[in-house]
């Protein structure tokens, strides 16, 4: 993939080519490559009838696990800018994070919405609403594909050494970084990748999700790091 692609074009480029190949596993379900096009072509259409556009801000606070993946994949077809809160944040801390990215909207889980104690003016929550979005499967048509590099997240810093700060991931930032990861590691389509780690942090996204793409590989998701099932998920996931 050339490094002008955005992820809209590296995303299709990549489901066309491993087709009905496994992308995802969590919890015992599977998702192709074919079926991760339809989900975030679908969810991608009925965020923008939502009205979200390109350059939208769109705070995240989610689990680990397919919807969020699909929903971060779905609005970066859009070229909206995502911002995932890390899920153990406070209420405190979430409240923080919102008021310092000023989102349009936040994609709120149910178990998480009561975390959500206030937010900047304009800024909507879409809890319930959300499954109906990502269980969309409409076409995607009549959006022009953000460009490489316009930004595609704002990831927020563990704030160790004083409060947390934003960091701009761009589109070709994501493309290249995967593609950099998988040729280091000699990654190939037979791999598969596993993760616990918080996919609100540039780890779990830039490598396991974007490293998997890249190679046409497949990614195994848990919510958060167990020590006492890690090497069952290990063994069970075939990673």
């Amino acid at each position: 993939m050339r490094s002008s692609a955005g992820l809209r074009e590296f995303l299709d480029a990549r489901c066309l080519d491993r087709g009905d190949e496994t992308f995802l596993l969590f919890r015992g379900a599977r998702w192709s490559y074919a079926q991760l096009a339809l989900i975030t072509d679908g969810a991608a259409a009925a965020f923008a009838r939502e009205g979200f556009q390109r350059g939208d801000r769109v705070a995240l606070l989610m689990p680990n696990g397919p919807d969020l993946i699909f929903a971060w994949l779905a609005l970066a077809k859009l070229g909206a800018v995502t911002a995932p809160i890390h899920p153990q944040f406070t209420m405190v801390e979430v409240a923080a994070a919102l008021t310092y990215l000023e989102p349009k909207a936040v994609l709120a889980d149910s178990t998480l919405a009561d975390k959500i104690t206030r937010t900047p003016p304009g800024c909507r929550v879409i809890g319930p609403g959300l499954r109906e979005i990502l269980d969309c499967r409409d076409a995607l048509t009549g959006v022009t594909a953000p460009r490489a590099d316009d930004p595609a997240d704002i990831l927020m810093t563990s704030g160790t050494t004083g409060h947390p700060k934003g960091v701009v991931q761009t589109h070709r930032t994501h493309v290249i970084t995967g593609e950099a990861f998988a040729a280091w590691l000699g990654l190939n389509a037979q791999d598969r990748l596993f993760t616990c780690l918080p996919l609100s942090h540039i780890n779990a996204r830039a490598y396991s999700t974007m490293g998997a793409l890249a190679a046409g590989a497949s990614l195994a998701v848990e919510e958060r790091f167990s020590a006492s099932r890690f090497w069952r998920w290990m063994a069970e996931s075939g990673a």
